[in-house]
């Protein structure tokens, strides 16, 4: 007898060995397209409260004490509410002259800004910035801290 060819056992046990192999590679796929996302967010947050804390920064004194009441105790503005021109959702993308939101409202944001020590005309800004992840039950957060000296 001849053996010029596969056996039509062999053929199966070839075929659910490599169906096994590729479900393996379909499950892998799906962890880098989340995996992907993640980092697509996380570089969105960072970008939005690197935005926030040198917008802060830019500020000159007056504008920046309108963030604190008159005893000095820090006012937390939003991402709902905000004030003059903020960089993260003021932004006029399409030209119509109305503020767009790039990020379809998935990022929100806090802001706190804190006088530093008394008479210093420097402020402590802290920025969080939070959005959902369908796999999670909690939202994401990234947070900023840094000092806003104010000299303008």
């Amino acid at each position: 007898m001849q053996d010029n060819g596969f056996t039509l056992v062999e053929l199966l046990i070839t075929l659910v060995v490599l169906s096994i192999g590729l479900l393996g590679l379909a499950g892998f796929q799906t962890q880098m397209i989340h995996a992907n996302t993640f980092s697509r967010d996380m570089t969105i947050a960072n970008n939005i409260g690197t935005d926030l804390i040198e917008e802060a920064k830019g500020m000159s004194y007056d504008p920046m004490k309108k963030l604190t009441d008159t005893s000095g105790n820090p006012i937390v503005t939003t991402s709902d509410h905000t004030f003059g021109n903020s960089l993260a959702y003021l932004v006029d993308i399409d030209g119509d002259k109305n503020p767009d939101d790039p990020y379809n409202s998935r990022f929100s944001w806090t802001r706190t800004v804190t006088p530093v020590g008394a008479g210093l005309e420097e402020f402590s800004v802290e920025v969080t910035v939070f959005w959902p992840d369908q796999f999670r039950p909690n939202p994401h957060k990234l947070s900023f801290k840094g000092i806003a000296p104010q000299g303008k």
